[in-house]
């Protein structure tokens, strides 16, 4: 998949960032965060996960993790860090949406389209800058981030076509036909605005930290020793290891 995307869009500098459990920060917020049963197999995936960032380490991808942190903050650092770069972001989940902005792009492999600032309303319904209010309303169930019962994608388009933003909502002091959704709205968007604001939780509690990244150089010994243990054919192909000649190394 990676080595697909590097031909989709050719590139010297290609970052992977991965969860390494959840935030504490988040999960004094909201316990019940992400809180998921352990699967089957899970230990044996993880080992297979280190492999994995091995050798994308080994090709000269920038790898990004560290323990008690979540892939999206350190993406969201990236993007920051690279703000005046045109860059494009690999991921479906909806949080990275508010990150859209002229030098953005977001590619969902899953839908296979391209968002964009021009197209963003089109494919989801609600501008980069509407996003963090849209999810805050909605929720995550994935994540255990409860929304407001009775809020769908129809009357929160309404409400913030009304009032433009959930914060004039709160200034205007609502309207009639929103009163039997104000406490609601006001018991779950604070909550929910610092679990999901990627801007936000960066600039509370990650703007100091240094971007862990793996450093990374060409060793092509090390990908071919994981693929013959995993018997992986394809990584021992020029067809698989070309499109990572373009990338440059990491260093620091």
């Amino acid at each position: 998949m990676v080595s697909s995307l590097l031909r989709k869009f050719p590139s010297s500098i290609c970052y992977a960032a991965f969860d390494q459990g959840r935030a504490s920060e988040r999960l004094a917020i909201h316990p019940d965060y992400k809180n998921r049963e352990k699967r089957p197999m899970e230990d044996n995936f993880e080992k297979q996960l280190k492999a994995f960032r091995t050798i994308l380490s080994s090709l000269n991808v920038k790898v990004v993790h560290k323990k008690g942190c979540e892939a999206d903050d350190f993406l969201y650092a990236l993007a920051k860090e690279h703000r005046h770069t045109h860059k494009t972001l690999i991921s479906a989940d909806k949080d990275f949406i508010p990150m859209l902005d002229p030098y953005t792009k977001i590619f969902n492999p899953s839908k296979n389209v391209i968002l964009s600032t021009i197209n963003c309303k089109k494919e989801y319904g609600f501008t980069p800058e509407e996003f963090t209010d849209y999810l805050c309303l909605k929720g995550d169930k994935s994540d255990h981030i409860p929304g407001v019962n009775g809020l769908g994608d129809v009357r929160i388009r309404a409400l913030l076509d009304e009032f433009g933003s959930i914060d004039n909502f709160f200034e205007q002091g609502g309207s009639k036909a929103w009163d039997r959704y104000w406490d609601a709205i006001d018991e779950v968007y604070d909550r929910n605005f610092e679990l999901i604001s990627l801007r936000y939780f960066h600039n509370k509690y990650r703007r100091k930290d240094p971007i862990p990244i793996q450093p990374s150089t060409w060793d092509l010994d090390k990908v071919q020793e994981i693929a013959k243990y995993y018997s992986i054919k394809a990584f021992r192909e020029d067809s698989f290891i070309k499109s990572f000649k373009q990338l440059e190394p990491c260093t620091r």
